[in-house]
């Protein structure tokens, strides 16, 4: 998915495009989060885990 996101920085209005790329991972329980900036070098990866029912409980 590609956006382009508006946001205020020190010298004013700026906007920043993004890719972001969604994985899911290990039978449907795992959501990996890959998120390319146009100003930065390296990706922000995010992993995000479901809860369990019986943790819930």
């Amino acid at each position: 998915m590609e956006a382009v996101i508006p946001v205020e920085v020190s010298q004013g209005d700026a906007k920043i495009r993004t890719y972001s790329e969604y994985r899911l991972l290990e039978g449907d329980n795992s959501l990996l989060v890959i998120e390319l900036h146009h100003n930065r070098i390296r990706p922000l990866v995010y992993h995000f885990t479901r809860v369990s029912e019986e943790v819930k409980k």
